[in-house]
């Protein structure tokens, strides 16, 4: 899995029941941006009645039932990706992402005592059902800012056993105090994982990226790329985008930092696409903005 650098509670300042939901999470269009209403839309998370509120700190586990579900770490990006063929960059002009990681296991079994005639048949079947880990995906997940609940929350990266990466795009700028990741679980139980006041610092203060320039140059086999991008918002941030050719079905993500009033410069490359085109068109996009480069083969 193509691992983000995330951001932990032990970073410091890098680092109750649902309340009212916003036009964020009642909204069945695109999470953010980064495509078509079709190839974006994601059902919002099922808010169950609440019955019992569990608080632990991130990178800590909670149970409920028989699985184990600890976010292990949280940020917050400008953009972020969404899972699928083609990881798609997400991104929008007034969203910001609220990114975490859940990992989930199954809880372990209350100790009682078991039968000797028993003790072969349990021990293959706790094999049997520990063999693989609950599906991440599968969780009602939220977050909660100052009392409203952002419902709307969509996979980021393609993960394994037990293993999920989550963003909820959230108001670009927001002055929260207080709020959480929020898991509800089965039988009226929330467990509430909150966020750290470098969280807060975040998502109060917005990069604001700006692509200086972006060109593209002839090659044999790869096309080399070069772009500026500068950041004109209130702190540093990961500029994020993804680079392809027109005529591929498939691109790659870009990913660098960006400090305040200082233009940072990359370079990467593309490839050459078939040998029967005269000219190849490198596309740089995210969400629904798209800058395209054509250069002579």
């Amino acid at each position: 899995m193509n691992r983000r650098r995330f951001l932990a509670v032990a970073a410091g300042g890098l680092s109750a029941t649902a309340g009212c939901l916003d036009a964020l999470s009642e909204d069945t269009g695109p999470p953010g941006g980064g495509g078509t209403r079709s190839e974006t839309q994601t059902a919002p998370a099922t808010v169950r009645p609440t019955t019992k509120v569990v608080t632990t700190d991130i990178g800590s586990p909670a149970s409920v039932g028989d699985i184990a579900a600890t976010v292990t770490a949280a940020g917050v990006w400008r953009r972020t990706t969404r899972t699928g063929t083609d990881r798609s960059v997400v991104a929008a002009a007034d969203r910001q992402y609220l990114v975490f990681h859940v990992r989930t296991a199954h809880a372990e079994p209350a100790a009682t005592e078991t039968p000797a005639a028993a003790q072969s048949t349990t021990s293959a079947s706790a094999t049997r059902t520990t063999a693989t880990s609950p599906d991440a995906n599968e969780l009602s997940l939220a977050l909660s800012l100052d009392g409203v609940t952002y419902t709307r929350v969509f996979p980021t990266d393609t993960c394994e056993d037990g293993h999920g990466s989550f963003a909820v795009p959230v108001p670009a700028g927001i002055d929260a105090s207080n709020g959480a990741v929020m898991w509800y679980a089965p039988g009226g139980t929330t467990v509430r994982w909150p966020l750290s006041s470098g969280h807060f610092d975040q998502l109060d203060r917005t990069p604001r990226f700006v692509l200086e320039s972006f060109e593209v140059g002839p090659g044999d086999t790869q096309l080399p790329v070069r772009l500026s991008v500068s950041n004109q918002g209130s702190r540093a941030g990961r500029f994020l985008a993804e680079l392809r050719t027109k005529s591929a079905t498939q691109g790659e993500s870009i990913s660098f930092g960006v400090p305040l009033d200082e233009p940072v410069t990359y370079h990467t490359s593309a490839p050459v696409p078939r040998a029967d085109h005269d000219q190849a068109t490198v596309l740089l996009r995210w969400g629904d903005t798209v800058h395209e480069q054509t250069v002579d083969l």
